[in-house]
């Protein structure tokens, strides 16, 4: 079980140097902390993911 702090599950993400610069750039746009804006991409992907599969479920 991951321990929580502030309600929220601390985890640490290795990446090439390029793909953080990338995302410090767009970050950067927002303005938002590295730990929000990375929270907001995560839920923005899980979200999409889980549409997505909701869609292939009814179309079989």
């Amino acid at each position: 079980m991951p321990h929580l702090y502030a309600g929220l599950v601390k985890i640490e993400v290795y990446m090439k140097p390029e793909l953080y610069e990338r995302l410090e750039k767009l970050r950067r746009k927002t303005g938002l902390k590295l730990s929000a804006f990375v929270r907001s991409i995560l839920e923005m992907a899980v979200d999409s993911i889980e549409r997505s599969d909701n869609d292939a479920g009814k179309q079989e």
